[in-house]
């Protein structure tokens, strides 16, 4: 035999697998969300420092560009390149002071300057210049000879800009104009190596940083040490501004700008860079998660567990009043709508205990006594299922779902047994007891059975006797509906018509020969036709002939009972 599960367990292992997966889903969401937020912020953040390293090397451009404009205002600079007549030690000071290789203007860091040397020469080959090292007499002797052969070999290319690199060194050459935009000499400016790398360098941030910067006619002046001509092609092909792409297999962010003297520079950063930071600022957010899932996980198992327990101690107690123990009873519950459950379900035993002794010690021979048995019968397998119904509803629902259940199952009880001294009751009251036994049916099969309830209001308020239309409901939801397989439905009508008062209970359940349950012929337990006996002893019990009781049924055709009764004067 296979074995049953328990249902406490089940309701355990539902409650913290729903707040797990419910946490995962609210976690994964959140984590995604904070990664796409921070990934854009990452994102503005590299193309940042991307601009703002192009935008420093443009900066020492300019202030390159400026020392050249200088020249137009400054007199003695202007004699030396414009006169044959000039004075050489005037026009030397004040070239060194014009051009202030240690200013901050000219400094990389606090090592490396960004032009190391700088000449100026004027038409008729003659130089002044300015270093920032210190030279012996042979060195400087020498460096005036490679500037004085580059200026040679940049006059004969007939541009308007020429570089040369070295390895080493850099040397940017550019021709000067007066006021009237007349040329009338060059400047060569030399460049070290080193303050480039040291501009371009790797932040701690970034790594894997390329950079260019190329002439104007495409030449590389500077690049990084890793040199590719493929990786170089697609850099200097890339437009001005920020731009992805790939580079060697791999995603770059590339900025481009253009700067001085006809140069461009470029700098990219592999885009991975910005998963790193992310993967860095999202660790501490997945540990958090992970532990809020621990804990939340033991949280939930304890609630569960604490919250369950009354269903185990329900079935408990009933059990042992289902052992003929007719004087077992339910304990008391801290919650209140257990232990509402408890107190009906005590009061019902009570009652129950009481019928059973009525039935051994008395005989029920008077009609007001014979209506009174009638109406006290209660078919003890629907008490146990919406008991049972109920209580998983306890561990599965919320409170209001719990209380509205509770609320009709309550209701339906006090109607149908604790009544005891009232035999007509407005027709409304009976009409409700309907109601609630219909809710807690559809509840408890899910979507199985639907319901119709059509009452004229004006005749709510006319006597009927009690338990006269819920019977038959019940007999048509237990014997009708449940056996059938497929959805059914069940429709109550009630109105005034021709003086009297029509009653009809209609479903579309499984039917039966209405001969035997007229001959009250029996062939099965299960389907006995007792609520419809007892429906048809009480309307001859209180109106005698003038009620009518009539019943259409078919085998897989459902069921029809119409009834007929004399209309009462309404309270």
């Amino acid at each position: 035999m296979k074995k049953k599960r328990s249902f406490r367990n089940d309701v355990i292992n539902l409650t913290l697998s729903a707040c797990i997966v419910s946490a995962v889903i609210l976690g994964i969401s959140l984590i995604t969300l904070s990664a796409n937020s921070f990934s854009k912020q990452a994102y503005s953040d590299l193309v940042f420092y991307l601009e703002n390293t192009n935008h420093k090397f443009d900066g020492y451009i300019k202030n390159f560009e400026n020392i050249i404009f200088s020249f137009r205002n400054d007199s003695v600079i202007r004699q030396f390149l414009q006169e044959d007549t000039y004075d050489s030690e005037a026009a030397k000071k004040q070239f060194r002071n014009n051009v202030d290789l240690f200013s901050e203007a000219n400094m990389i860091d606090s090592v490396y300057p960004y032009i190391e040397s700088i000449y100026l020469f004027n038409e008729s080959g003659d130089y002044i210049s300015n270093q920032f090292y210190p030279k012996t007499v042979e060195a400087a002797k020498l460096q005036n000879e490679t500037f004085l052969g580059i200026k040679d070999f940049f006059y004969k290319q007939e541009k308007e800009y020429w570089y040369m690199n070295t390895g080493k060194h850099a040397y940017i050459c550019t021709k000067v104009y007066d006021e009237n935009l007349k040329e009338n000499g060059c400047c060569v400016i030399q460049i070290g190596k080193n303050a480039i790398d040291t501009l371009f360098q790797e932040s701690e941030t970034y790594r894997g940083i390329k950079w260019l910067v190329n002439g104007q006619d495409g030449e590389i002046i500077f690049s990084d040490a890793t040199r590719n001509s493929g990786t170089e092609k697609l850099i200097q092909n890339n437009q001005y501004g920020n731009k992805e792409i790939n580079l060697e297999g791999k995603k770059y962010v590339v900025n481009t700008k253009k700067t001085g003297f006809g140069m461009k520079s470029s700098i990219c950063i592999p885009k991975r860079n910005i998963y790193s930071a992310i993967f860095l600022l999202m660790r501490p957010f997945a540990f958090i998660f992970l532990l809020l899932i621990t804990v939340l996980s033991a949280v939930i198992y304890v609630l569960s567990v604490k919250m369950t327990k009354p269903l185990t101690q329900i079935g408990e107690d009933i059990k042992k009043f289902g052992d003929e123990n007719l004087d077992g009873r339910m304990r008391g519950f801290e919650i209140v709508e257990f232990d509402d459950v408890s107190r009906l379900y005590n009061e019902m035993a009570d009652r129950i205990q009481e019928l059973i002794t009525q039935v051994y010690e008395k005989e029920l021979l008077a009609t007001k006594s014979h209506v009174k048995y009638l109406q006290s019968q209660i078919n003890p397998h629907f008490m146990f299922n919406i008991l049972s119904m109920l209580s998983m509803r306890a561990g599965l629902k919320g409170d209001k779902e719990l209380q509205k259940l509770l609320g009709a199952f309550s209701k339906l009880i006090q109607g149908k047994i604790f009544r005891k001294n009232e035999i007509m009751i407005p027709l409304a009251e009976e009409i409700e007891l309907v109601e609630f036994y219909l809710l807690l049916q559809s509840e408890r099969f899910a979507g199985k059975i639907t319901y119709e309830i059509k009452c004229e209001p004006e005749s709510l308020n006319i006597p009927i006797p009690r338990l006269i239309i819920e019977p038959l409901v019940e007999n048509a939801v237990a014997h009708g509906l449940e056996p059938k397989q497929e959805k059914g439905f069940i429709i109550v009508e009630v109105k005034k018509q021709h003086e009297k008062l029509w009653i009809q209970i209609k479903d579309n359940g499984v039917g039966f020969c209405v001969e035997d349950a007229d001959q009250n012929v029996v062939p099965d337990e299960k389907h006995t036709h007792i609520g419809i006996m007892n429906t048809k002893q009480m309307i001859r019990a209180v109106y005698g002939e003038e009620a009518e009781m009539h019943i259409e049924s078919a085998a897989g055709e459902g069921t029809c009972v119409t009834i007929l009764l004399p209309l009462e004067e309404e309270e």
